[in-house]
């Protein structure tokens, strides 16, 4: 007769039994699950004896079930990332991409039982609605299963070799100078200068997230982001030009002439004392639109947070106001009628459109400019102004001489500036040129 209470550590799973305890590093967390309440227990009462005891959750390797491969590999990576120093997005992006070995229908199978074909099509059926964490599920149990084959666990090799989904590169847009102000001006006030910011520095949106008061530095013209706060793992000085000097000046609080023209003299300062640059409003707003102050004041940006309460609402204002500035109609698109498209938003038929990671099992097609776009814009802004690309890579941190400048980021016309070139060497012609100089 099945037991009617649950152990400690013991819950229900769908149809089934699920045992969850925690072992010291390196195993982690065990996850298994059972048929019914009784092996439940069971197993509950053994795990809790073992780790009493100071023992493996098996007395050796055998053949762990890969939640429990998964959840070893999940606890090195954080006992690591303690002395590598693992970002706390690094440690985010491990626990989600491990997530589905860890929770999802083959968690309870041992390794010897895993089959090539099941967990391909598995992840062959993610793919099909989000490429992107396809991807990196993928990476993340090939990553489990080395490390449990290391340790002595046995499981078909051919796993291994499963093909890692494709998610193409997405095409970055660049917007000109005046869209940047066209999106600027309809960005919440409290972020308006993080845009602009963005817009003409290049920053990757993490490292103005982070940035520190004490980083900017106004009188000498530079931002500094440290080795732990970008990609690259490596300290950079960025300069700044007058344009971004006044926009931390403002952010800072610092004294100013106030131009009432000015997109940003009326936006909020960074409080006295805050540890961050840019911070939220303080406020938190709900979808019913009714705002509450937060207790804990002014905090740290998040991403979800950002998207939802700047970035959305100010593309759908740009993108809106620039239709109804340039008298734009409406397309069709993939049998359906939709507004027409502007720079900051536009539409694709998500049947045919790449599997650039931003397809979801709901996409409406409804594509728009990201907060990467900023330093595509910014990129191209510097290269049109004349700027090299070798220094343009190194105003973003890239360590390369201007490869991914080139390939990625830089969206301007190569005419438009051949054209510029020749106006200002030779605003009379090449051969008036060379004449005045003989």
């Amino acid at each position: 007769m099945s037991s009617s209470t649950l152990l400690a550590g013991v819950d229900r799973h769908r149809d089934r039994y699920r045992v969850r305890k925690t072992f010291p590093a390196p195993f982690g967390r065990v996850i298994l699950l059972f048929d019914t309440a009784d092996e439940a227990n069971g197993a509950a009462l053994e795990l809790d004896r073992r780790r009493r005891a100071g023992l493996p959750p098996t007395d050796a390797v055998g053949d762990p079930t890969l939640a429990t491969c998964a959840a070893g590999l999940l606890a090195a990576k954080r006992v690591s990332g303690r002395r590598r120093k693992l970002t706390p997005d690094g440690e985010a992006y491990w626990a989600r991409s491990l997530k589905p070995w860890l929770e999802g229908e083959h968690a309870a199978t041992p390794l010897s039982m895993l089959s090539r074909a099941t967990l391909e099509d598995a992840i062959l059926a993610r793919e099909r609605v989000a490429p992107t964490s396809a991807r990196n599920e993928r990476q993340a149990l090939i990553a489990a299963l080395e490390r449990a084959g290391e340790r002595g666990a046995t499981f078909d090799r051919a796993i291994l070799r499963i093909q890692a989904p494709v998610v193409e590169p997405r095409d970055r847009r660049a917007l000109t100078a005046r869209e940047l102000d066209w999106l600027a001006d309809r960005t919440p006030a409290i972020a308006r200068r993080l845009v602009l910011l963005q817009g003409t520095v290049g920053n990757r949106i993490d490292e103005l997230f982070l940035a520190e008061r004490d980083h900017a530095d106004p009188d000498a013209a530079t931002l500094f982001v440290p080795a732990a706060h970008c990609k690259e793992r490596a300290d950079k000085t960025i300069p700044l030009t007058l344009e971004e000097v006044v926009l931390v000046r403002e952010q800072l609080g610092g004294l100013r002439v106030v131009d009432g023209s000015s997109p940003t003299a009326g936006c909020p300062a960074t409080p006295a004392g805050a540890p961050r640059l840019f911070l939220t409003a303080g406020e938190q707003v709900y979808p019913t639109g009714t705002v509450r102050r937060t207790a804990a004041g002014p905090v740290p940006w998040r991403h979800s947070q950002y998207d939802r309460l700047v970035w959305q609402p100010a593309i759908a204002a740009a993108a809106a106001d620039w239709r109804a500035e340039h008298d734009l109609g409406e397309v069709v698109v993939a049998g359906r009628t939709r507004p027409a498209p502007t720079p900051f938003e536009w539409w694709v038929d998500p049947a045919t459109a790449p599997a650039d990671g931003r397809r979801r099992a709901d996409d409406d097609g409804r594509r728009w400019i990201t907060t990467h776009d900023l330093r595509a814009t910014a990129v191209t802004l510097m290269r049109d102004a004349g700027v090299s690309r070798e220094d343009a890579a190194a105003r973003v941190g890239h360590a390369d001489a201007g490869e991914l400048v080139s390939a990625i980021y830089d969206k301007g016309s190569r005419v438009a500036r051949v054209e510029r070139a020749l106006a200002k060497a030779a605003p009379e012609g090449l051969r008036a040129a060379a004449g005045a100089g003989a």
